[in-house]
């Protein structure tokens, strides 16, 4: 190509904080300085379909070497087409560092990727030549050989004529993506790889970015492609750990009977750890993950409040909330029963949230076993949602989930007056 060799890049931490591009479905989220982040699962992609296809690429990444801006700069070539991962959460230092690229080195094209990278703000910004909306692996070569020769603007599979793509321009068939090229990415500085063995979720809670990033339908990946990806991770790089992506990795109950039927199978010796909603759990699926290497579950519960479970569109009436909340808590008691680690998230800062709200989903905590760790997030608004950005969390609410939590592990005395406070 004419406009030199092709970089793909994970730009740098923004200050102070940690960037968790991969997060909440690609919009991405922060995390506290060295703190936690998934490895670069799309680049890691788009680097083995460039591989497939011959095109000669290096990969940068800025947040696992811990990198700052001009350290990551001095590594970009002077011609280059530059692709970027880019999300919603790290837009600011994003911008400042594609504006610093754009500036120190003028003979780089640059093409941006991810769930974000159709918001109109990077070009209005005039911080990239060009922006790959929908799920860019296999349309990646046709977007760079465009920018290459002069394309800008915003670029689409559909656009470029790519086969294998949906109206919605996400891919059709994840069987056909290449497994990760996980060897050109420093994944040991994360201590785990990932998975997506599905994509999409049907479900439309209101408050979700995963459908903003992976659409409104479930796509699988057939059980067989999975094994042999689990297979070959085991043997090529015997990770401490994979983590499945899956938005609702067991919505489908006889698929992930299927898969660990495989695993056991095939040998495959992996840990293990995935993510649903609390009703697709039963103590004999768990009993069956938990023989086949799965060391965590995650649950996402967000709220006890039947209101706020509706409103949100959680679920939909309060018959249903009722059963949900009952159902959450007999699913987290029976993974701890099956040795496994559970993990329970709750949210504060929900549109709608009153401290009624609060005092219901803390309520909700104190009844958990202590065994079970749980995780109080603050609801971020992501643009495209079908929700009010809200008023923010309060400080006296988010207080009253953290002693919920603590108070879970200490005695009947600290538990009353926890409940008293």
């Amino acid at each position: 190509m004419s406009a030199g060799p092709v970089v793909l890049l994970n730009p740098p931490d923004p200050p102070g904080r940690r960037a968790v591009r991969e997060g909440a479905g690609g919009m991405g989220a922060l995390a506290p300085a060295g703190g936690f982040a998934y490895p670069p699962h799309l680049l890691a992609t788009a680097a083995a379909v460039l591989r497939a296809a011959g095109e000669p690429f290096v990969l940068l990444d800025a947040v696992a070497e811990g990198w700052d801006a001009s350290e990551a700069l001095a590594r970009v070539p002077e011609r280059a087409v530059v692709v970027a991962q880019v999300s919603h959460a790290t837009r600011s230092a994003d911008i400042a560092f594609l504006r610093r690229l754009r500036q120190e080195r003028p003979g780089v094209r640059s093409l941006l990727v991810g769930p974000a990278a159709a918001a109109e703000v990077w070009l209005a910004e005039d911080v990239a030549d060009a922006a790959l909306v929908g799920e860019p692996e296999m349309a990646l070569p046709a977007a760079i050989r465009a920018v290459a020769n002069g394309g800008r603007g915003q670029l689409s599979p559909s656009g470029l004529g790519v086969p294998g793509y949906g109206r919605d321009d996400r891919l059709i068939d994840l069987d056909g993506l290449p497994f990760p090229a996980w060897d050109v990415v420093p994944w040991q500085r994360y201590r785990f790889l990932t998975v997506f063995s599905s994509r999409g979720c049907p479900d439309g809670c209101s408050y979700c970015p995963y459908v903003l990033g992976m659409g409104d339908r479930l796509r699988k990946r057939s059980v067989e492609r999975v094994l042999e990806e689990l297979r070959w991770l085991a043997e090529r790089f015997d990770p401490p750990r994979v983590v499945f992506r899956d938005p609702v990795f067991a919505r489908d109950r006889r698929r992930v009977l299927a898969l660990c039927e495989g695993i056991r199978r095939m040998g495959i010796s992996l840990a293990w750890e995935c993510e649903s909603r609390p009703e697709h759990f039963d103590p004999p699926l768990l009993a069956e993950m938990r023989a086949a290497g799965c060391i965590t579950v995650k649950i996402g519960v967000e709220s006890a409040d039947p209101d706020l479970l509706i409103a949100t569109r959680r679920v939909a009436d309060r018959g249903e909330a009722e059963r949900y909340v009952r159902r959450s808590l007999d699913v987290a008691k029976a993974a701890v029963e099956a040795g496994l680690t559970c993990r329970v998230f709750v949210m504060t800062g929900l549109p709608g949230e009153t401290e009624a709200t609060v005092r219901r989903t803390a309520g909700f905590v104190r009844r958990l076993p202590e065994a079970v760790r749980v995780h109080v997030k603050p609801f971020i608004w992501y643009p495209g949602l079908d929700l009010a950005p809200g008023l923010g969390v309060r400080d006296d609410w988010l207080d009253m989930l953290g002693r919920a939590v603590e108070a879970r592990g200490a005695g009947l005395w600290a538990r009353l007056r926890s409940r008293l406070r």
